[in-house]
């Protein structure tokens, strides 16, 4: 989702970065639980559309 929404380079960089509001890696939440794959999908839907407005079905 990560590769698809925001290209290779920019999604390796956010995986692997850590994020305050996600409380660690996003690569290591999303592999982690459910809840943290939801999170980090969430946060990433967020990033790519600040309006709010839902850009996946």
């Amino acid at each position: 989702m990560a590769m698809m929404l925001l290209g290779r380079e920019a999604a390796i960089e956010f995986m692997n970065a850590h994020h305050d509001d996600l409380g660690g890696r996003p690569i290591d939440l999303a592999i982690a639980s459910d809840e943290g794959r939801s999170r980090v999908e969430l946060a990433l839907s967020e990033r790519c559309n600040p309006s709010g407005e839902r850009s996946m079905p």
